[in-house]
């Protein structure tokens, strides 16, 4: 049941009145979380992995996250969370995710986290600083940075979107819920 919420949670798209998965989407899933299989993990291991982590907040857009952050009655510096690439201005492959932060001036800064030659990640957090891993899991990724940075990502911006799908009990969502990740749109 979690393997077919998280990949529909990905995958899906808007076709008129019914949901679609197409095979830009299934390329992308494939940038952004590796090969269907590595050594001993398949695909859906590293995107249930990825999911399940609180900073994880999939497909919003830049402006979604910072309103996100904005509406924080205190932004703590260093709460983060990870996004998708979707490919409009730099290619999935080059950059699969964003780190979006609260910088060490209270401001929202958005990180690129691109692809490296040796097949790590890396990201240029301040001017002239450069953190790298030859690891090419976000999530391994993220703790590196965590445990070598700690200023850097603090804690996970709340609001995590995919809860209901990980939580021990049901959660079920009502019309006076507090906004989801879809009501930030304006």
């Amino acid at each position: 049941m979690k393997e077919e919420s998280c990949l529909k949670a990905l995958l899906e798209e808007e076709d008129g009145d019914e949901k679609v998965v197409t095979i830009e989407r299934f390329g992308s899933l494939l940038s952004w979380f590796g090969r269907m299989k590595i050594d001993k993990f398949t695909i859906l291991d590293n995107v249930i992995a990825v999911m399940n982590s609180p900073w994880f907040f999939g497909m919003e857009t830049s402006q979604q996250v910072e309103k996100r952050i904005s509406i924080l009655e205190r932004k703590p510096r260093g709460t983060f969370l990870v996004r998708l690439n979707t490919g409009e201005r730099i290619p999935i492959d080059k950059a699969p995710f964003t780190i979006t932060r609260v910088g060490d001036d209270g401001n929202v800064v958005h990180t690129r986290v691109y692809t490296n030659k040796k097949g790590g990640l890396t990201i240029k957090p301040n001017e002239g600083e450069t953190i790298s891993s030859a690891v090419n899991s976000i999530k391994d990724f993220v703790q590196k940075i965590q445990a070598k940075h700690a200023a850097l990502l603090t804690g996970p911006c709340p609001g995590w979107p995919y809860e209901h799908i990980f939580a021990s009990t049901p959660i079920h969502r009502s019309p006076y819920d507090e906004a989801g990740p879809e009501d930030l749109d304006e």
